[in-house]
This record gives C-alpha cells, sequence and structure tokens, in this order.
C-alpha cells in the first residue's frame, strides 16, 4: 500500500523469512536478507537521534515511556549486538584467542588451555578489538555503578564462582 505508514519496522513476511529460514528459497532468503539489512541500517544511523531524546527530553515523560520492557529490550539489544559482532577477550600483551588448539609445541603464539596436553592459539588484537573491548569494559562500570554495594559484591562472587581461573585474584574483603 503505497504512501501507508507502519509503525513496525518489519513488514510480518519480513520477519516470517527471518525467523523460518527452513521454509524458503535461497533467492527469497538473500532478496528479504537484503531488505532486512538495508532497514537496520537505516534504523542504525538514526540510533543518535534516540540518544538525543533520552537524553534530553524531560524525565517525566520518559519515565512514562521507559518502563522495566524497554530498558531490558534495550540492554538485551546491546548484548544482541555484541553477540553478533563478537567481543573479543584481550590477554596480556594485546593478544586474543583464536578458538584453535595445537598439541605440543607451536612456531605460533600460544597460551595455557584447559583441555589437557593442548594450548590455545592466539593472535595480535586489531585496533578495532582492542577499542571494542574498553569501550564495552567501560559500560559495564559504567552499569555497575546503578547497583547498590551489595548487587555489585553479588555480581563479583557471581564472576568468582564460574571463573576458577579468578578465584585467586578476586579477594574482596566479606566476598
Amino acid at each position: 500500500m503505497v504512501g501507508q505508514k507502519r509503525d513496525e519496522l518489519l513488514s510480518v513476511m519480513e520477519k516470517n523469512r527471518l525467523t523460518n529460514r527452513e521454509s524458503f528459497d535461497t533467492h527469497v532468503l538473500s532478496t528479504n536478507d537484503v531488505r532486512v539489512k538495508r532497514k537496520l541500517s537505516a534504523w542504525l544511523t538514526n540510533v543518535g537521534d534516540v540518544m538525543l531524546i533520552l537524553q534530553h527530553l524531560p524525565d517525566r515523560p520518559l519515565r512514562k515511556l521507559l518502563d522495566n520492557k524497554a530498558i531490558f529490550s534495550i540492554m538485551d539489544l546491546g548484548l544482541s549486538a555484541l553477540s553478533a559482532a563478537g567481543v573479543p577477550q584481550i590477554l596480556e600483551g594485546g593478544f586474543t584467542p583464536t578458538g584453535k588448539y595445537v598439541t605440543g609445541t607451536a612456531d605460533r603464539p600460544t597460551r595455557e588451555s584447559i583441555r589437557p596436553g593442548y594450548r590455545e592459539i592466539i593472535r595480535r588484537a586489531s585496533p578495532e578489538e582492542i577499542e571494542r573491548t574498553e569501550g564495552f569494559k567501560q559500560r559495564v562500570a559504567f552499569q555497575i555503578s546503578f547497583l547498590s554495594d551489595e548487587d555489585a559484591i553479588e555480581i563479583i562472587r557471581d564472576i568468582r564462582d564460574t571463573r576458577p581461573s579468578l578465584e585467586s585474584k578476586i579477594t574482596i574483603e566479606g566476598v
């Protein structure tokens, strides 16, 4: 329908083709992917406007719009973007894991692996990977600042308990 305004970013058909990919042939999927990617690109181009609104619209009208569902959706959106783009672990010396393993010695840099008898190959992290990881760390630290001390300590305990390699490195009185 020409000229009809929709509030949704994607049409029902585009959503269906995204979520039920096995039901369509490759030509239909590639055409849909191009359309969806173009819409996502346009939305990302305008995300600065959303930031402008959130930073300058008075709190009262924002509080009516930003209920828990909206806030958690925005946070989940960020996590989905990070998951899709990847946030590499930056190791000491500016290296990052490759996910590839070797046995014995290697002619490339490696690190200890949790797999007995194997070493993980590492490579120099790119400037973009380092920037992404640093930006992610800054934003996590800022989000933690919204929590009470007790909640922050609970998160630190959870991290320590789920990452045994950190157990001896995280020592906080009372934790």
